[in-house]
């Protein structure tokens, strides 16, 4: 808790916890330098339950917190405190106590599946051309969609494929009456591209 923000309320140092994260909450341990019962210490108190914490640097001890309240709250504050002496009146705070806690959590886990759409951008009309040539345009390779801060892998072989089409237009050369009509036959090419793009969905 030293490393947290906190505040005075009169003779408590309060630190306070705010979880970006919700579940429910299975445990709360404890770890701490101390030495039991050498210096004194003060009494910890949150989530409903309380621990007393000894003052020295001899040995890690730790412990678990009988807690009452085991909902676990995204952007709920949590509130740890303490007096800012010792039990003894020896030794004054000036900080939170120098103390790690372990929250032990069941959390709903949404997992996301990503899925591939197509679109295609294309002004050709299909049925009054013909196909020149078809090629991948953007190579194949692993891209990654970002959901919930989680990164999701999708493989493709290609990512856009390109086709070149040869639209034919019609010319009528009318040359005046009695006069062979000519038609020609023109040709230009469009080219049309289909690219993948992802969406992502819950399953």
């Amino acid at each position: 808790m030293q490393n947290l923000p906190f505040h005075t309320e009169g003779i408590r140092i309060v630190v306070v916890i705010t979880p970006d994260i919700e579940g429910t909450i299975e445990k709360v341990t404890y770890t701490h330098p101390g030495c039991n019962r050498c210096y004194g210490g003060v009494e910890i108190s949150g989530f409903g339950g309380d621990f007393f914490y000894w003052i020295g640097s001899r040995h890690t001890l730790s412990g678990e917190l009988n807690i009452t309240d085991r909902t676990f709250t995204q952007s709920r504050p949590i509130r740890f405190s303490h007096n800012d002496r010792d039990s003894a009146k020896r030794y004054r705070f000036n900080q939170p106590a120098k103390i790690t806690l372990y929250f032990t959590l069941q959390v709903n886990e949404t997992i996301w599946q990503p899925k591939v759409v197509w679109t295609e951008n294309c002004s050709v009309d299909k049925a009054n051309a013909v196909k020149a040539k078809a090629w991948c345009s953007q190579k194949g390779e692993t891209r990654y969609v970002v959901k919930d801060g989680k990164r999701y892998p999708i493989t493709l072989p290609c990512w856009q494929e390109s086709e070149q089409w040869v639209v034919s237009e019609r010319d009528d050369n009318t040359c005046g009456a009695g006069r062979k009509t000519r038609i020609a036959v023109k040709g230009h090419a469009s080219v049309c591209r289909k690219s993948a793009i992802y969406v992502s969905r819950n399953r």
